[in-house]
């Protein structure tokens, strides 16, 4: 979107590939109501959900619903495995703890990430919030979180393509990177050593590990022979904030705030052999487009 600093080759590639939206928008300013709107397909407002889930279930002692998306809410999970599909989603999920809140109570089959809202990069065997399926976890392929999402993703969709080819599957991969804390392996920080400012080069290292992730996705779907069966969407869900270095160039405002820094994301849609490559769209587009562009 217009930075010279960031280094994210297989982004490019992505929006090459397809549909650069760049007045796109989603449902809210912060994380959980943004998340709420685009897995619904409904605006968060119309169903109580404003704000993000900040506080602790004391606070709603007589209003559990308040605590996580609302029972009555039916989700890209429920409409697509209804469908046929096998659905997953494997990172953040940020709609509830509670067990009635559960992703596998809300139309996913498989979960592997964090209920809550944001975890550290370098998750602990014995101290952090990771589960799959409802176990705990101990072990991890890869010990930076977004590479490890990375890996469960590749092993998803392998075992769907080996397990019943014809079977069509939905997964929302929903990365945490560049939500704070901010950490970055060194690998990564000394590849963005070009950025002086100490936090700013954590952020673009940050992104470099998202960006080499959607890489490796990709070209395991190129691997499969998938790519052309595949509609890929990538979008953020809200704009840059104030504490962790992002930029919103020309935009007013940042996350937590409905000016357009807040609400305005880079959004990407490629499909090849339906959607042309090379594409940049300047139509208004929401991420409540979502579900209904998916059924």
């Amino acid at each position: 979107t217009g930075s010279s600093r960031l280094q994210t080759e297989h982004l490019d590639a992505l929006a090459n590939s397809g549909a650069l939206c760049q007045q796109a928008y989603v449902a809210s300013s912060v994380c959980s109501p943004s998340r709420a709107g685009l897995i619904t397909g409904r605006d968060p407002r119309r169903f109580g959900y404003q704000a993000n889930l900040n506080k602790t279930s004391t606070a709603y002692s007589t209003r559990p619903e308040l605590l996580g998306l609302p029972s009555g809410e039916h989700t890209l999970g429920d409409h697509l495995r209804a469908a046929g599909y096998a659905t997953a989603i494997i990172g953040k999920w940020h709609l509830g703890t509670g067990p009635a809140f559960h992703p596998q109570q809300r139309g996913f089959d498989y979960f592997c990430g964090m209920l809550g809202g944001s975890h550290s990069y370098f998750p602990k065997k014995d101290k952090n919030d990771l589960e799959r399926n409802g176990q705990p976890l101990s072990d991890f392929s890869s010990p930076y979180l977004t590479d490890f999402f990375t890996d469960e993703a590749i092993a998803w969709i392998s075992q769907q393509e080996s397990s019943d080819k014809d079977k069509p599957w939905f997964l929302y991969l929903s990365y945490n990177a560049p939500h704070g804390p901010l950490q970055a392996t060194e690998d990564d920080l000394d590849a963005c050593s070009h950025i002086k400012d100490r936090k700013r080069r954590i952020y673009a290292a940050m992104m470099l590990a998202l960006d080499r992730g959607i890489g490796r996705v990709m070209e395991h779907l190129d691997t499969l022979n998938e790519r052309q069966n595949t509609l890929v969407c990538f979008f953020s869900d809200n704009g840059g904030a104030t504490g962790n270095a992002s930029w919103n160039g020309p935009l007013s405002g940042t996350k937590g705030t409905l000016r357009e820094g807040g609400v305005r994301i880079p959004m990407i849609w490629s499909w090849p052999g339906h959607i042309p490559g090379s594409q940049i769209h300047n139509g208004v587009m929401s991420s409540l487009d979502l579900l209904p562009t998916f059924m």
